[in-house]
């Protein structure tokens, strides 16, 4: 090959690669100024990165960076994380599991896990997830937990995180499908839980009120406490409510209660 043509190559590559390069940085500029414009429009960057997470389902993540994901109790959370990372036992109900994150990070404190969501895309990701972890103790269970046996309509919303039984005017719900329903009075029978969590989208208090013929059988609750910005009464209502039935309550966050039973001395 003449070296004129080499050098003519080399010269071409030269200038795809100036010209990719001004391209990326366009975009990349592009990008900085959307991003900026639409964190305006919110609180945080917790606020801003919310809906597109909620819309990056694990099983795209290869199973092993999934694990290491979901198991990191850091990612998400922190401190509520943490704080039922130190809690173990037999039985660990998670109630609006969505993917799984909290079942599969509990994965070996507790030697048994029912998995509890009833969004139809959630459940085959959150089988998914499980199955590509290879956790044979999670029982994954397709309904939603209410305050009686039955059906119910479930909004749900275009943010499978915000879809709920309750109709919320500020999730941009866009259908409602029905679903099967439980109380927790139902799913424990004769059984215990050492720990179950809630995150239903303001669904907690028909929960509670479904709970409270088996309150005693249950050691622990981990409950998000929705819409606590236009009613902030309902703080002191949660706490109120548990310890009526004789837990200890410490709010994790801004929205996550603990509850538990004390030790007798």
């Amino acid at each position: 090959m003449p070296i004129r043509r080499i050098a003519q190559i080399l010269s071409g590559f030269r200038i795809l690669n100036h010209n990719l390069l001004l391209f990326l940085f366009s975009g990349l500029l592009g990008l900085l100024f959307v991003v900026k414009t639409h964190f305006k429009k919110t609180k945080s960057w917790q606020d801003f990165l919310h809906p597109i997470c909620q819309r990056l389902y694990m099983p795209l993540v290869p199973a092993r960076i999934q694990n290491m994901l979901y198991r990191n109790p850091y990612l998400s959370e922190p401190e509520v994380s943490q704080t039922v990372l130190q809690t173990s036992g037999g039985l660990f109900i998670d109630v609006g599991a969505q993917s799984g994150r909290y079942s599969i990070l509990l994965n070996e404190q507790y030697t048994h896990i029912i998995a509890v969501e009833p969004h139809p895309k959630m459940v085959q990701y959150l089988r998914f997830n499980t199955v590509r972890a290879g956790l044979g103790n999670i029982q994954v269970l397709e309904c939603a937990i209410s305050n009686h046996d039955g059906v119910a309509i479930f909004h749900v919303s275009p943010i499978s995180g915000w879809s709920s039984l309750i109709e919320l005017s500020n999730r941009g719900l866009t259908r409602r499908i029905q679903v099967k329903i439980l109380t927790l009075s139902t799913l424990l029978e004769d059984r215990e839980a050492d720990l179950i969590k809630v995150d239903t989208e303001g669904g907690e208090w028909l929960i509670l009120e479904g709970a409270e013929p088996v309150m005693h059988k249950i050691k622990r609750w981990l409950i998000e406490v929705h819409e606590l910005d236009t009613h902030p009464e309902w703080k002191a209502r949660a706490e109120a409510q548990l310890r009526y039935y004789g837990y200890s309550v410490k709010w994790l966050d801004a929205d996550h209660v603990y509850a538990w039973r004390p030790k007798r001395s």
